[in-house]
């Protein structure tokens, strides 16, 4: 500080009137004083000198912590640099997870420069943190640690690491432990869920119905105590769990109450010859004990309307519980349920289990809906896309059929698209345009195959047309994006042979 403040004043009083100080009794003294030279360059070196010294000089701080252990070696060998290449690229767009996804099928592991990328990226995105686990290696899995941000990538699973982790990464050690030892993450989930706080316990839920199998069945005595929870988020989850348990003690429940609402009434001579029957609503008086825990709403007194609560029960019922309970075929079961005003109630709990045999009951009624489709027959959404596209395509409704569209298009069917769209983008103008063909581009740019052929624009016929200047600009990105991305899977294959 000393240093400074001599050079300072001598500043002050200027180099024609004084010359520069002679340091003494400071650290830099010997330093300062062998710059020689003339009086203005001499001032302005030992001022750049005592300046730096003054802003960084400083004794380190003592550690407040132990250093951590080093990283382990990785096991998966790194990707090479000829699909390393494509990662900055692709790094801020969906086209990242592709990549991942081609790296985890090569058996590599992601470059350690791209680690706090992608790891802050995925802070905010659950698909890309899906997608970036089998490829982070051991280094990523370390270097995620030390970073409460970057925690909700643990992935292996001890004992030590569930006591110490935070909610995110209960998340995603249960998940690994879901898909390594089903089995220990039941035994796990049985003996941690009613310790973890609510929304620990909303996580480890998720991703049970996320991955829920057969074996499953053995947690219902959990998820009905679950119904009882604290947190009402936690009871919902629950609930859904077990309405996909046909056989459910909270099923059994669901369908004693609708049957308690049937009511046979009496049908003519013609009625009974014909086999006909007719059935009739009743809403008891009060509810059951347990109506409250099973989520069921109070009945109002007022209002006492019988359908409102059966619409309630067949929306929260597995189908084929209601099925077996009333000893129907889902045929029938579909008939009855329709007949009483019913049937949106009986979709919905159809897409909530993902009944295959009352989706195809329901199909013919609904033709038009796709999420039933993709239960009851998803091989035949491609055909119905093509079937489409082969007449006067409408974008909203060909972006509604691509979006249940299961995986990666086909090749075929990303050629029909990419015709259409280049039709569409072709007659542009100012009077037959529509938006709308954006977004599919877009789609298309990120869902078709990446070797579907594709074709050029003919020449623009109005160069002033604003609108079809901009959806050809469109339609020049698109084919830029799929370029890369053909780009990119000849590399992987190449790399990999």
């Amino acid at each position: 500080m000393k240093d400074v403040q001599d050079l300072l004043a001598a500043a002050l009083v200027g180099t024609s009137r004084t010359t520069p100080p002679l340091h003494a009794g400071t650290l830099l003294s010997e330093q300062l004083n062998a710059i020689q030279g003339d009086p203005e360059g001499v001032l302005l070196s030992r001022a750049a000198l005592a300046g730096a010294v003054e802003c960084a000089g400083r004794r380190a701080a003592p550690l407040q912590h132990d250093v951590p252990t080093p990283a382990p070696v990785d096991t998966l060998p790194e990707a090479p640099a000829r699909v390393a290449r494509h990662l900055p690229i692709v790094m801020n767009t969906p086209v990242v997870n592709e990549w991942l996804q081609l790296c985890a099928q090569a058996g590599w592991r992601i470059p350690h420069s791209a680690l706090p990328g992608l790891l802050d990226l995925a802070r905010f995105d659950t698909t890309l943190r899906v997608n970036l686990r089998p490829v982070l290696g051991e280094r990523g899995v370390w270097l995620a640690s030390l970073n409460p941000d970057w925690r909700f990538n643990a992935t292996t699973f001890s004992e030590d690491a569930w006591l110490t982790a935070t909610e995110a990464q209960k998340e995603g050690l249960f998940r690994d432990l879901r898909e390594k030892i089903p089995g220990a993450a039941r035994d796990l989930l049985t003996q941690q869920f009613k310790t973890e706080k609510a929304g620990a316990r909303k996580r480890l839920l998720s991703v049970l119905q996320d991955t829920w199998t057969d074996e499953d069945a053995t947690l219902e005595p959990l998820l009905e105590n679950t119904l009882a929870d604290r947190s009402r988020e936690v009871q919902e989850l629950a609930r859904v769990l077990l309405q996909s348990l046909p056989g459910s003690a909270y099923n059994a429940r669901m369908t004693e109450r609708v049957a308690g609402m049937l009511q046979q009434e009496k049908v003519g001579l013609l009625g009974k010859l014909l086999g006909k029957q007719k059935v009739s609503l009743h809403l008891p008086e009060t509810l059951d004990a347990d109506a409250g825990r099973d989520g069921l709403t109070a009945i109002d007194p007022h209002k006492r309307v019988a359908l409102d609560r059966f619409r309630e029960l067949i929306q929260n019922t597995h189908p084929q519980a209601l099925a077996d309970a009333l000893h129907l075929t889902p045929e029938q079961l579909f008939d009855l349920i329709q007949a009483l005003g019913a049937a949106d109630q009986l979709r919905w709990a159809t897409l909530a289990t993902r009944h295959v045999p009352t989706a195809n009951v329901l199909q013919p009624c609904y033709p038009d809906d796709l999420a039933l489709l993709q239960i009851s027959a998803p091989e035949t959404i491609a055909g119905r896309i093509g079937t489409h596209l082969q007449g006067q395509p409408d974008a909203s409704h060909l972006l509604t059929l691509l979006s249940v569209l299961p995986g990666a298009w086909p090749v075929d069917l990303s050629e029909q698209v990419l015709n259409v769209i280049h039709g569409q983008v072709s007659r542009a103008n100012q009077h037959q345009n529509d938006y709308r063909w954006e977004a599919v581009m877009q789609n298309a740019a990120h869902h078709a195959h990446p070797h579907a052929s594709t074709a050029p624009l003919p020449p623009q016929e109005d160069s002033d047309d604003y609108h079809a200047t901009y959806l050809r600009l469109r339609y020049a990105a698109m084919l830029r994006l799929l370029e890369q991305r053909r780009l990119m899977h000849d590399d992987f294959q190449e790399a990999q042979s």
